[in-house]
């Protein structure tokens, strides 16, 4: 293992195209050079040179540019060009004519060949987040989706960039697993240049410059790295230990691992969640004081829980999303939406594998991992949308519906991820059933990374159903047509039970309420979720048909008081506890500025939250595949 916290010295690697590219374009030269203008203002300048004068093709008379509008493993439409200013040529016989939001026309006064031009643009850079590009005074990233124009039609051509020394104040350092164009070491206060086969391999290396702690370690023969924006005392061995078992549960699990070197790239911030998956790296969003700090006690924690996992469900997507994908995802057009009703395959099995591992690694308790379960069941269910929309259609819907949620969401879709979650669990279950305990959802997984991951060939709609009807003989079809076609309930309470685990539904206890053994349960339905906003009891959301949607409340309402008492989210609660079935009590709110009193109609609670016992202690410890509890 390395450390590096000051020294510049960084790793690279070449790596093939995972995409075929054709050959008669392969000698324009695309290259870019980014810099950051300035930190304060948080700008990118950019400048782009296309040279087809060497190229075996005819010189065009024009060719169009333009910049993504989504990034993959994002599904939803960023328009990452309103960021994109001040487009232009220094070249007096360029003409650019803007076609669209996100697209231009690049041609020539005298209509001649268009044989070479350069562009010049700056990128406004402040979004926090995996997905896009942020600049501050410590650190500045970019996903080349957010930065890169592509010139359409060659887009299998050879793209070099130049990360030129910085004109700003920050640092010199850079992280990222884009292949070096020359493997020497940068001499120190010089550009550094980087070589990709085609365009969409360029936009699959984010790029970290400024201040950042990078510390490097070595598992079963591949070198990664944990690199974390700004400077911390994180605890980083304990880091090492813990991600080195998650690795080694995935390389074994698929059999080999693609990456020669991995970069898990987190950006740390005060408060921030979230993660993106790249072909050798992904980008990670966290709060700093839920991570580890050295001197602390080596119990886990459920935020650094938390974090491991996520680090583990991007890594997972190594192999599944990143090489195993639908065929629509392997070339993906990335100006408009690109529908599959998959996604529950990526990100539903990769949220159930995320921290099994952790459990199978003995990071975390078999107790630890039934809390997880209950979790995740308990989300499910409260979601009345389950009924409405098959997780087929979740899938397939994803970009107006999954990624814009409201407060009416929890009524109408379902999440992909967490029903897919639970669907893989079944079917693990079900594979099992079917096989005498020889096959499980682990062998599904190396077939399809032996099958599609390797091969580069994308999946179908069918691939789950087929692979497990051509490789194993179990015919699975009623059982995913069920579960991925229609909003049927899945049969939790018999499958688990095979495993050992007794499935108890109950009602929730408090709002923060998330599933598991609780001591004292609410006797009178609530309805509705909400949350202390500005010290003010706020309605974040209604559940149709429930106590508080038949009272009248709606999203944004402020809770005044319940039966005439002032309260807060635990008052609220133990009010109505006092109350007695059929009575009729006064909720008065503020909404839009307005008073007004409603009528509670106090009725039985839902037992919409799951609190699984180990019944058989033996076949769970079996099924999870640890010794003892």
């Amino acid at each position: 293992m390395i450390y590096f916290r000051h020294d510049p010295i960084i790793y690279f690697f070449m790596i093939p195209s995972i995409i075929p590219v054709a050959s008669t374009r392969q000698q324009t030269n695309i290259a870019y050079q980014i810099s950051v203008l300035s930190s304060q203002e948080h700008l990118f300048e950019v400048t782009m040179q296309v040279d087809f004068s060497k190229s075996d093709d005819i010189a065009p008379a024009s060719v169009n540019v333009a910049l993504p509008a989504w990034i993959p493993g994002s599904y939803m439409i960023r328009d990452f060009s309103k960021n994109l200013h001040s487009l232009k040529s220094q070249q007096d016989h360029i003409v650019i004519k803007q076609l669209s939001k996100q697209e231009w026309e690049i041609s020539t006064k005298d209509d001649q060949a268009l044989k070479q031009f350069s562009l010049r643009y700056i990128v406004y850079a402040n979004d926090l987040s995996v997905r896009s590009a942020f600049i501050n005074d410590e650190y500045a990233f970019f996903n080349g989706t957010s930065v890169f124009l592509c010139v359409k039609g060659y887009e299998s051509s050879a793209h070099t960039l130049r990360i030129r020394q910085q004109k700003d104040s920050l640092s010199p350092l850079i992280a990222t697993s884009l292949p070096k164009a020359d493997r020497q070491e940068t001499p120190p206060n010089s550009d550094t240049v980087y070589k990709t086969t085609d365009y969409f391999t360029l936009i699959d290396h984010p790029v970290l410059m400024g201040q950042f702690d990078d510390y490097c370690f070595n598992v079963m023969g591949h070198q990664f790295h944990i690199v974390f924006s700004g400077q911390h005392n994180f605890d980083f061995m304990r880091m090492e230990r813990d991600l080195s078992a998650i690795i080694e549960h995935h390389i074994t699990l698929f059999g080999d691992f693609p990456c020669p070197e991995y970069w898990f790239i987190t950006l740390v911030c005060d408060q921030g969640f979230g993660g993106l998956e790249h072909t050798d790296s992904t980008v990670l969003q966290y709060s700093r004081f839920d991570l580890p700090f050295v001197g602390e006690p080596d119990k886990i924690s459920k935020e650094y829980q938390h974090f491991l996992a996520l680090c583990s469900h991007e890594l997972f997507h190594t192999w599944h999303v990143k090489r195993i994908k639908p065929l629509l995802m392997h070339q993906p057009n990335l100006f408009e939406e690109v529908y599959t009703p998959q996604l529950w395959i990526y990100e539903g099995f990769t949220s159930f594998y995320d921290e099994l591992s952790l459990a199978r690694t003995k990071i975390i308790s078999p107790a630890q991992y039934v809390q997880v379960l209950n979790e995740a069941i308990t989300r499910l269910m409260r979601n009345s949308g389950r009924h409405k929309q098959s997780v087929s259609e979740s899938s397939f819907e994803a970009w107006n519906k999954f990624y814009k949620q409201d407060a009416g969401s929890i009524n109408h879709i379902v999440s992909y991820y967490n029903k897919g979650a639970v669907i893989a669990l079944c079917l693990d279950i079900t594979l099992r059933q079917q096989s005498n305990n020889n096959v499980s959802l682990d062998n599904v997984m190396k077939y399809l990374w032996e099958q599609h991951g390797k091969t580069h060939i994308g999946t179908s709609d069918t691939v789950i159903l087929d692979l497990c009807k051509s490789e194993f003989n179990i015919d699975l079809s009623s059982f995913l047509y069920l579960a991925t076609q229609t909003p049927i309930d899945l049969p939790l309470p018999t499958l688990l039970h095979s495993i050992g685990l007794k499935l108890n539904m109950r009602s929730p206890n408090h709002f923060q309420d998330k599933g598991g053994p609780a001591e004292n349960i609410a006797k009178y339905d609530i309805g509705a979720i909400m949350a202390m906003v500005n010290n003010q009891l706020t309605v974040m959301s209604v559940h149709e048909g429930r106590a508080s949607c038949i009272a009248g409340l709606c999203e944004g309402d402020t809770i005044v008081a319940f039966n005439k008492w002032q309260c807060d989210d635990v008052r609220f609660c133990k009010l109505l506890n006092l109350c007695k079935i059929d009575d009729i009590v006064p909720i008065d709110i503020l909404r839009d500025g307005r008073l007004l009193t409603l009528n509670f109609s106090v009725v039985r609670a839902l037992p919409d939250t799951c609190d699984i016992a180990i019944e058989n202690s033996a076949l769970f410890l079996q099924w999870l595949g640890v010794d003892q509890l």
